[in-house]
């Protein structure tokens, strides 16, 4: 990673870890994630795991305005800010800087997760105390969680530097790993999870539960399918796709749309739920996107673009996925996938964030199939999600064909989740120009239309400048020098 800088950041974490709840607090508490105390028991070892999630959601992850979702989707063509907060409107104008607070924050958060998995996986690997299958539960459950983080990572910020230890004398010459090397490790942990982890869902006691906030084997498989389809690996994300689908008995796309996102969605293959939040906020999803006042003079000040709630007006799923908040004879669009903004109390809280759905891994194989000019099935599964929707079903015969319907389909069904329109368009490569992305080809003229410009490299975030002051060995991203 880097040098001074970046050590507090990856201590900060045993600060953290120690105030969540369900952590058992051991002596000294900020020791708690390296302190081998802490991986004897079956219990104090699991707390520090379901801490990690804790420092997930409540951090620029999925809170300060909602997060990476929030901010990604500011890039594009879904969603539209109305204040002017300059952190967030250089998202929202196409203008990133290095010194803007949320990509410090994303990066510096993901960083600390990373090094608290580095942490389980060499204090659980050198415990000879711990339950056998607990501890294949937990080396599983980090190295899931150390492959997540770098999955955002590395697509929001290109090559990263791939920290695997908690050795601060190895972190701080660490420079930029390739892309591919960062994917290469992303698969190898996810395959060790897969082989880890169980098809249960495990609670907090380790004991067999509905709620699906630690992830199981079957999450490691669809992630997996996502990173392989990213990488161009189209066998392989079929093949995890499939076997994801193939669990008829425990995942379902409901046909009714407001249980999706719900505590128990049969959905659901991963959510992250908040941890005793008397504020009773259920997800900052629901919390940053309900619009309770005029979004042109308040915070948030977020709608949906009139594209996207124009696209979406009429259908099924704007009908339970956007609502309206009218100031005067003006009517504001806004996200409503999640439906609870603030509940009374912790007890109320009935959503969950959903992180990993059923309905991607169709959309997943649709587009694997596709790119193996298996358009018969490809089209299947494009229509398995269209079905939903009372739907007529679609059977595009050529790739350029399938990938406009299948670039719809993604759009209308992910919008405002966990940045996969934002994503999509920039490893795709052009509809019309292959030569170039399709960022290059759709971003001109939504960047202009919110008042920005369009360059190429603004494809990734820039690198931090707090880190590119305090590590030499860190290069900035072309377009965002010093």
């Amino acid at each position: 990673m880097t040098n001074m800088k970046i050590l507090l950041y990856i201590c900060f974490p045993l600060i953290l870890l120690s105030g969540c709840s369900q952590f058992v607090e051991i002596d000294p508490p900020f020791n708690a994630v390296t302190d081998a105390t802490a991986y004897r028991t079956d219990a104090t070892a699991t707390s520090v795991v379901t801490g990690l999630y804790q420092i997930i959601i409540n951090s620029p992850f999925t809170a300060d305005g909602a997060g990476l979702g929030l901010f990604t989707s500011l890039q594009t063509d879904e969603l539209k800010y109305h204040l002017t907060t300059a952190a967030t409107l250089e998202f929202a104008t196409n203008a990133l800087t290095a010194e803007n607070t949320n990509v410090l924050g994303i990066w510096t958060r993901a960083y600390q997760v990373i090094y608290g998995a580095n942490a389980v996986i060499e204090g659980v690997s050198r415990s000879t105390t711990l339950t056998p299958s607990v501890k294949d539960q937990l080396l599983g459950e980090a190295k899931f969680v150390r492959a997540f983080m770098y999955f955002y990572l590395v697509n929001l910020y290109g090559s990263v530097p791939l920290a695997l230890t908690t050795d601060y004398k190895v972190n701080i010459s660490l420079k930029r790993s390739p892309s591919a090397e960062v994917y290469q490790q992303i698969i190898t942990d996810l395959s060790d999870a897969e082989t880890l982890l169980t098809e249960a869902y495990m609670s907090a006691t380790n004991v067999v539960t509905n709620d699906r906030v630690r992830p199981n084997r079957t999450a490691a498989s669809a992630l997996l399918a996502r990173v392989y389809l990213y990488t161009g690996d189209y066998v392989n994300a079929e093949s995890k796709a499939s076997a994801v689908i193939a669990q008829s008995s425990v995942y379902k796309m409901d046909p009714d749309l407001d249980k999706v996102f719900l505590v128990g969605s049969q959905e659901a293959i991963w959510q992250l739920g908040q941890d005793a939040n008397v504020s009773g906020i259920n997800t900052y999803e629901g919390y940053n996107y309900i619009l309770i006042s005029d979004p042109t003079t308040n915070y948030p000040g977020i709608t949906l673009s009139e594209d996207l709630a124009t696209q979406l007006q009429g259908t099924k799923r704007g009908m339970h996925w956007v609502q309206n908040f009218t100031v005067g004879t003006t009517a504001y669009p806004y996200a409503f996938k999640y439906k609870v903004r603030q509940a009374a109390s912790r007890s109320a809280i009935t959503e969950h964030l959903v992180v990993l759905r059923l309905a991607e891994q169709y959309l997943i194989r649709a587009e694997a199939r596709a790119l193996q000019n298996n358009f018969d099935q490809a089209a299947q599964d494009l229509n398995a999600v269209r079905s939903r929707y009372n739907l007529a079903d679609i059977f595009p015969e050529n790739l350029p064909d399938f990938m406009i319907a299948l670039e719809q389909e993604r759009k209308l069904e992910l919008f405002t989740e966990w940045g996969h329109r934002w994503f999509d368009i920039n490893r795709w490569r052009g509809f019309s120009n292959p030569s170039i992305s399709r960022a290059d080809e759709v971003m001109p003229d939504i960047a202009a239309a919110k008042g920005g410009a369009w360059r190429s490299a603004y494809r990734l975030w820039p690198i931090p400048m707090n880190e590119l002051l305090v590590n030499v060995n860190l290069d900035p991203n072309p377009g965002y020098g010093l």
